[in-house]
């Protein structure tokens, strides 16, 4: 257990929709987390324990949030650290050098041991041997418990060591490159033996440089003083030890913190036995500085909280600069049945401050687990951290956990997960059993063959790779799958994914992230739909497979024919489109595409990978969670004048996730802001990306978004240009995203499918597929033979989803000069006698037999002009960053 306070400013968290509480997964199995650190950025550190099933012992772990919460996924192995220092050891306390290093100390292999990091996650290897070091207190088990580094750079660490026969309190004291200080205690080790077992779990210096450390002595709290040298300080308690029973059957100590006035402050716990059971309570004391209990501090010197009439274990103090006390750990709540973190505040006489969750008390449930709070910290905002470990009851795994709480102790909303109503329940690269409850959750397997059950909910559920057993239960689920690959068939062997207990009433399939245009006959882009003979099972199924032989494939549990149609499978994004008026667009689990058109419009992703766009109007965009992607069209839709704000804001934009479409508004990428660059400037709690340079009519283009997300916006989420996908010689499939992107398949029989922005699409040679997706797309055609057909033989590429109106096909690199009779440099239309295929064809062939030819599905008799087919024309229009050029035909 560590505490720690900021000392200087840190930049202002994301103001954002969320929960004031995360979780994270550090290893994909049980996580404990013990101690807590911040940085001068701002940046929170939590350290502890990680199971390692392969060697079935634990790890040392670390990980780094940002100041909203979310992981800070440049440090580390994205946002994470694990460290094997040598047999089974963990992390109990953490402390930061003034040069930005980071030292955590533990156990390891039942000896002291810490290592020292590099602020990037790291191990310095100036530390120790490679980075780490363990010390032998006395030949038996040892844990350290509790670090700090003096103003020399010294380093001291603090727990317990077995003698052989009890335990006693012991410390260590290392020079800064990790080599025991000979010149402290006996040979750098200092133990401390008062007749029975003594537990170390606290430690502070003072400005006099001597050592206070706080624990358990037998049954009672146990505070011993010791001078620079390590030996005891007669002037404190007994021949420097201050031994203290304050009623409890047992009492611990296990935090404390000096007063500006020399006194001391310990935060544990007591209990008493009755008959069969234990009753635990928060306790405090405060003792003057010659160790004497100060009773002028609650009742006597002491004061005893009972949370919520169960048991109670406080862990961490704190002090803050208006003298007021914080204790933290965790607190049984009866009428729940688990334990959740647990957070007091007590006025500097002892007794409980009512300003702070209306009676001094706050509880807070993490993850409707079993949730424990160890570490404790005070921003210098006033806001709080309590970090500890959270039982997530869907994955029935333990996670790091940390919470934040404003100053009157209710939970800060701009920190931690997203408030979308949804659950995150998270699997490892293993085999994971994720089981959900009743609430709405999203249940992500990643790799491995996993088993996912949703519960009562209205659940998403998302197996990853591996063959994977989905079940809704009950609810209005919904089953995403996010690539073709994990859930497919090979020639030999089936991957496919299970859903056992699929409800055509309610539930949902999103395949909109796989590129199929919709059910046919599982070629050409299309999912067959077929029932075996027994009628247990309904396949969906495509028939076309990739350059590994892996075909789509996913297995239904029941006879589902006839009932399986656009109501129950999303094969595109679904479009939630506003008016002229102020529009309030709310999207769901699925991916969605949100434009607000006209209107000061407020849209909101909710769940799923999806695409906002707010039109003109000052709009208000969330994404909520997912990848989502927030396209600006025209640089009017979001600006300002010399006198008016009319900019887009973006409340809760994610740099690791989420993107901005900046593609079709011309500017070349961030500067200064003038020569078509936008500046990129904070201000408080925003960040604007901001041109200025205006049009004719005063206006220049500018977006704000929430947070401080200085050194966090880059080419990686911000699209300047349109994305090249490019194929190769084999058949490709080339699926885009919801962002501008331009698709070309080079050789092979390619599928090209441009998912949800402005896309152009060119198959190059071979028989290719292509699908524009939603948007205003371009289908490319570069030269003659790449869409041809014989006497004998077809090789047309086939159109899946022409929109006359908003797509276009460009033909001006093939020398045709308009419609006609396919004739004399002329393309004909026709259409099948179904009226299901329109073709554009020639009648001339060239040297080798080949004309020139394409399909269309559908029947366009009439409707394909010089406005939706660019031939061969002279003049183009001035070309705006990467939007496709203009052609006057």
């Amino acid at each position: 257990m560590n505490t720690s306070t900021l000392s200087g400013s840190v930049p202002n968290p994301t103001p954002r929709a969320a929960t004031g509480k995360m979780l994270v997964d550090v290893g994909g199995h049980d996580d404990y987390s013990y101690a807590m650190g911040l940085q001068p950025d701002g940046g929170i550190l939590l350290a502890g324990y990680s199971y390692d099933p392969g060697r079935r012992n634990y790890d040392t772990s670390l990980v780094r949030l940002n100041a909203d919460g979310t992981l800070d996924t440049g440090f580390g192995d994205l946002g994470k650290v694990v460290v094997d220092i040598g047999g089974s050891d963990g992390a109990r306390g953490l402390s930061l050098q003034a040069d930005g290093k980071i030292l955590l100390a533990g156990l390891s292999a039942n000896d002291f041991g810490a290592i020292r990091l590099n602020a990037d996650g790291s191990l310095d290897t100036g530390f120790g041997v490679g980075g780490k070091v363990t010390v032998d207190i006395a030949g038996s088990y040892d844990q350290a418990n509790a670090l700090a580094v003096q103003p020399d750079g010294k380093i001291l660490l603090a727990g317990n060591g077995h003698n052989g026969a009890n335990y006693d309190f012991s410390l260590i004291r290392l020079n800064a490159d990790g080599s025991l200080d000979t010149g402290f205690g006996n040979g750098g080790k200092a133990s401390f033996d008062d007749g029975g077992h003594e537990f170390g779990y606290g430690l502070a210096l003072q400005a006099d440089g001597k050592i206070l450390m706080v624990g358990q002595s037998g049954s009672d709290i146990g505070v011993i003083r010791l001078n620079a040298d390590g030996s005891l300080d007669a002037g404190f308690g007994d021949g420097g030890k201050a031994i203290l029973d304050i009623g409890g059957e047992i009492d611990i100590g296990r935090s404390l913190s000096l007063l500006p006035d020399g006194k001391i402050l310990v935060g544990g716990f007591s209990y008493d036995i009755s008959g069969d059971y234990y009753h635990y309570n928060f306790s405090l004391i405060r003792l003057n500085a010659d160790g004497s209990l100060d009773t002028g501090f609650g009742d006597g010197g002491t004061a005893i909280v009972d949370i919520a009439g169960g048991n109670d274990q406080g862990h961490s103090l704190v002090l803050q600069d208006d003298g007021k006390i914080l204790l933290a750990g965790f607190s049984y709540l009866p009428d729940r049945g688990a334990y959740d973190f647990s957070v007091i505040r007590l006025n500097a006489d002892g007794s409980l401050d009512a300003g702070f969750g209306g009676d001094g008390k706050v509880t807070v449930d993490i993850a409707r687990g079993y949730d424990e709070g160890y570490s404790l910290a005070v921003q210098p905002d006033g806001r709080i951290l309590l970090s500890g470990l959270g039982n997530n009851s869907a994955s029935g795994r333990y996670d790091f956990s940390v919470i934040r709480l404003n100053a009157d102790g209710t939970l800060d909303t701009n920190f931690g997960a997203l408030d979308d109503g949804v659950d995150l329940v998270e699997g490892s690269d293993g085999d994971d059993e994720l089981l959900g409850d009743s609430a709405r959750e999203l249940l992500l397997g990643k790799d491995g063959d996993d088993r996912l059950d949703g519960g009562a909910g209205d659940d998403t559920l998302d197996g990853g790779a591996g063959r994977d057993s989905l079940s809704g239960g009950g609810g209005a689920d919904l089953f995403r799958f996010s690539s073709r690959e994990d859930s497919h068939r090979t020639a030999s062997e089936g991957f496919a994914d299970r859903i056992r207990d699929f409800d055509p009433a309610e539930d949902r399939i999103d395949l909109s992230a796989l590129g199929f245009s919709g059910l046919g006959d599982g070629r050409n882009g299309t999912l067959a739909v077929q029932v075996n003979g027994a009628g247990t099972r309904t396949y969906l199924k495509s028939f076309e497979a990739d350059a590994e032989g892996r075909r789509f494939e996913v297995v239904l549990d029941g006879d589902y024919a006839g009932l399986l149609d656009d109501g129950q499978l999303i094969f595109a994004p679904p479009r939630l489109e506003g008016s002229a008026a102020d529009d309030d667009l709310i999207g769901s689990a699925a991916a969605e595409i949100l434009t607000g058109a006209d209107g000061d419009d407020r849209l909101h992703g909710a769940g799923g990978d999806d695409l906002l766009d707010g039109g003109a109007g000052r709009d208000r965009l969330t994404g909520g969670s997912g990848a989502d992607l927030f396209r600006i069209a025209n640089r009017e839709d979001s600006h300002r004048t010399a006198s008016e704000n009319l900019a887009d804001r973006i409340r809760d934009f994610d740099p690791d996730e989420d993107r901005i479409d900046l593609s079709a508004l011309g500017f070349s990428g961030l500067g200064d802001g003038h020569g078509g660059t936008l500046l990129l400037q904070v201000s408080g709690e925003r960040t604007y990306l901001k041109s200025f340079e205006a049009d004719a009519e005063g206006r220049r283009f500018e977006i704000a978004l929430d947070g401080d997300l200085a050194g966090r916006l880059d080419s990686g989420n911000l699209l300047f240009a349109a994305a090249p996908l490019e194929g190769s010689a084999a058949d490709d499939d080339l699926i885009g995203s919801a962002a501008a992107e331009i698709l070309t398949g080079a050789d092979g029989d390619d599928y090209l499918h441009g998912g949800a922005g402005d896309d152009i699409l060119d198959g190059g040679a071979g028989r290719d597929t292509l699908a524009g997706g939603s948007g205003a797309d371009l289908f490319r055609f570069s030269a003659r033979e790449d869409s041809h057909r014989t006497s004998g033989e077809s090789f047309a590429d086939r159109i899946l989803d022409f929109e006359a109106g908003t797509d276009r096909i460009d033909l001006s690199a093939l020398g045709f000069s308009g419609l006609g009779d396919g004739r004399d440099g002329t393309l004909a239309v026709q259409v099948n006698d179904t009226g299901t295929l329109t073709y554009l064809k020639s009648f001339e062939t060239d040297a080798e037999g080949r004309r020139f030819e394409i399909a269309l599905e559908g029947d366009y008799g009439g409707q394909l002009s010089a406005d939706a087919i660019l031939f061969a024309a002279p003049n183009q229009l001035e070309v705006i960053g990467s939007v496709p050029p203009e052609q006057v035909g």
